[in-house]
């Protein structure tokens, strides 16, 4: 159950958001607020799923309510709420950790898709229009999100390629590495399928760029 934490001022647009999210099977809103002070309070005692926060509040910006939030409490997810399409703002939500930023206007189904994507940790933004400056905005936002690719790799697979990129051959990796020639290749299968590359070139540009050939041999047999 996605439990969701109301950030508003104005009492009925937080009854139409509590409307739309508790027609959902897999949400509840477990909280209203109509001031940032109030929020912080709320979220770090009801500690919801999510927490959707009116970027205008009376007392204090919504985006320093989400700082405060995220400060106490990171694993609360952040979805921003707005009246108005100002990039500069959606800039600071996305910086400060907002996950979601959907505009007011915008329907009940892009409210309710918003709420479900950030509840799962991924990057949303309702925003009017085809805008590329936004969409590079956003799509550097989700890259920042993600880990990098070389943490799923396995210490064997980190072995492979760095005797890849330092130019040994699948028979003397397999001796160095006590296997065979056939589990190399696999290894090295694995490492292009795991890092979305295609060729060996393409694995030793990758391990240069990040940092694997630092004290290997480069001029290995």
């Amino acid at each position: 159950m996605i439990s969701v934490l109301l950030v508003d001022d104005h009492l009925m647009v937080r009854g139409g958001i509590r409307m739309i999210l508790e027609r959902q099977p897999d949400m509840e809103v477990v909280g209203e607020a109509s001031t940032g002070v109030d929020a912080v309070a709320l979220a770090l005692r009801l500690q919801p799923t999510v927490a959707t926060i009116d970027v205008n509040l009376p007392d204090m910006d919504g985006i320093d309510v989400l700082l405060r939030i995220k400060a106490c409490a990171p694993q609360i997810r952040v979805l921003m709420l707005t009246g108005s399409s100002n990039d500069q703002c959606l800039l600071r939500a996305l910086q400060a950790g907002a996950l979601g930023y959907v505009l007011k206007e915008g329907s009940s189904t892009d409210l309710v898709r918003a709420v479900r994507a950030v509840a799962h940790g991924e990057l949303i933004v309702v925003w009017p229009g085809n805008d590329t400056s936004i969409e590079l905005l956003v799509a550097t936002a989700r890259l920042q999100l993600e880990p990098p690719r070389h943490s799923v790799l396995t210490q064997r697979e980190r072995e492979v390629l760095r005797m890849v990129a330092s130019g040994y051959s699948n028979v003397v990796m397999a001796n160095q590495l006590g296997i065979s020639a056939k589990t190399v290749d696999t290894h090295r299968t694995h490492l292009m399928e795991k890092l979305g590359l295609h060729s060996r070139a393409d694995l030793t540009r990758y391990a240069l760029q990040h940092g694997y050939l630092s004290g290997i041999d480069m001029h290995a047999g």
